[in-house]
Order: C-alpha cells, then sequence, then structure tokens
C-alpha cells in the first residue's frame, strides 16, 4: 500500500487533534496519569514500567541505595 502525502487541511486537522490530546493529558494530575497509564498496561501496580516493556531477561530491580 503506498502511502498518499497529506494536504495541508488534512496536516492541519491532524495537528489540531494532537495539540487537543496533549492539552488534555497535560491537565491530568500525576495521579491521574499514573491511573491511565496502568489501565494501558504500560506501568504495573507499583507504578514501575510493566514487564512486556523491561523484557522478559531484565526484571525490575529497585535502585541500590549508596553505600554509607
Amino acid at each position: 500500500m503506498m502511502d498518499l502525502p497529506m494536504s495541508d487541511q488534512e496536516q492541519a486537522a491532524l495537528q489540531a487533534q494532537i495539540d487537543g490530546a496533549l492539552a488534555q493529558w497535560g491537565a491530568l494530575s500525576l495521579s491521574e496519569k499514573t491511573a491511565t497509564l496502568q489501565r494501558a498496561g504500560i506501568l504495573d501496580e507499583n507504578g514501575q514500567l510493566a514487564a512486556r516493556y523491561r523484557g522478559e531477561d531484565a526484571p525490575y530491580e529497585p535502585a541500590k541505595k549508596a553505600a554509607s
């Protein structure tokens, strides 16, 4: 399938949709953003990147505290 170039009107309409979505996302609180990303499966229940995005052989390991 060949991609046809978008007209200026189509580009403007797409940009308006993107701008609207960014404004909506920006208006959400951090907890609302976290909940949205968890519902989408991007974050796990601990708010960390979901395993499928880390790779099966790269489990999450919390950052280790510097030795005193």
